[in-house]
């Protein structure tokens, strides 16, 4: 892809002119989480499961109750997703610290990552040495993820992702986050809100959101696979997210601004002579 899309690093191969534009809540935020989600695809997975219960995340919530304080959360609900999700094609120019029981210490990267709503995705992360360490592409009806210095793809249709390879969850949270029908609401006693939710792929959510909306965590729950990420300082700062049933952690930071991406950059990677 960077030779077909022009010379550097991963970010300068998924932007394109000198658009630069602020990215807003939802590009920044998932920014973060896309660095962290694809270095676990990469890695596969290992190390033993975590219980955890999401059911905990309602200690110390008052669950709302009357048809007024249900109306609130509904329109908090659809306000957070809103602010969440894409609002247009861009590339977001991240960097990625990687922890997980396979590793001996820390694994750094840089990237970006490109979407065009509603199913165009597109990311890659580049190693210390400056080569392709990750590349990873969703389309209508497919993914494709490459570790180019393993000689290791695959391809598959959404919903068929083996475990360790968190594509689904790349696409419901880069393109399509907080998408699912509200469950339940409540209110903590600092004002933070908690919302429970079941995504359209059956994947139960909790999140809870600060009143202003710059703290955001996500737990994600799919059969026996528990996925959290905890964004902080939106639009642009810090993000944690880690695969429970893996091991894996990765901090996730944007690095400025966005950019309207080459459109080759959402081409499928193995009709366009890709890694």
């Amino acid at each position: 892809m960077t030779g077909a899309l022009g010379r550097g690093g991963a970010g300068r191969a998924l932007r394109r002119g000198p658009r630069a534009r602020r990215a807003g809540a939802g590009g920044l935020g998932r920014a973060r989480l896309v660095g962290a989600a694809l270095a676990t695809a990469a890695l596969g997975g290992g190390g033993a499961a975590r219980a955890a219960e999401g059911g905990g995340a309602l200690a110390g919530a008052r669950l709302v109750r009357t048809t007024a304080e249900w109306r609130e959360a509904r329109e908090r609900w659809a306000a957070l997703g809103a602010a969440l999700a894409p609002a247009r094609t861009q590339s977001v120019p991240i960097s990625t610290t990687l922890r997980a029981p396979a590793l001996a210490s820390p694994l750094r990267a840089r990237g970006a990552y490109a979407v065009r709503p509603p199913e165009g995705l597109r990311l890659q992360l580049v190693g210390p040495a400056g080569t392709l360490a990750l590349d990873v592409w969703s389309g209508p009806g497919a993914w494709r993820m490459a570790v180019p210095a393993m000689g290791r793809v695959e391809r598959g249709a959404p919903g068929d992702e083996r475990p360790g390879r968190p594509v689904g969850f790349l696409r419901w949270w880069l393109l399509r986050p907080l998408e699912g029908r509200l469950l339940f609401a409540g209110r903590f006693e600092g004002g933070d809100w908690l919302f429970g939710a079941r995504s359209p792929d059956g994947a139960r959510l909790w999140v809870r959101a600060a009143p202003d909306g710059h703290t955001v965590s996500v737990e994600r729950r799919r059969g026996a696979r528990v996925e959290r990420v905890r964004a902080e300082g939106l639009p642009c700062g810090l993000a944690r997210y880690e695969d429970a049933s893996t091991g894996v952690g990765v901090d996730v930071r944007c690095e400025g601004e966005s950019t309207e991406p080459s459109p080759r950059a959402f081409d499928d990677p193995d009709r366009a002579g890709g890694p």
